[in-house]
């Protein structure tokens, strides 16, 4: 396989080039992840992660008010 790229394997990457750049402007990192966003591996890890939150602050708030109504007695 080396042998198929041999005239271009061991060519800096022309990262410095003006001329690639021009023809190549740099991505910001915000245009980057618009790009890959439909690829997340993680589907629906965002909207777990809001309903294990709304279901822990109910938690909480039924602790406290549970709490409330035991510390008079």
């Amino acid at each position: 396989m080396r042998d198929d790229y041999k005239d271009i394997i061991d060519l800096p990457y022309p990262r410095n080039d003006w001329n690639f750049l021009m023809k190549h402007p740099r991505m910001s990192v915000a245009d980057r992840a618009k790009i890959f966003h439909p690829f997340a591996a993680l589907r629906g890890h965002s909207e777990a992660l809001d309903a294990t939150a709304e279901r822990k602050q109910d938690a909480v708030e039924n602790e406290l008010t549970l709490d409330d109504q035991n510390f008079g007695a």
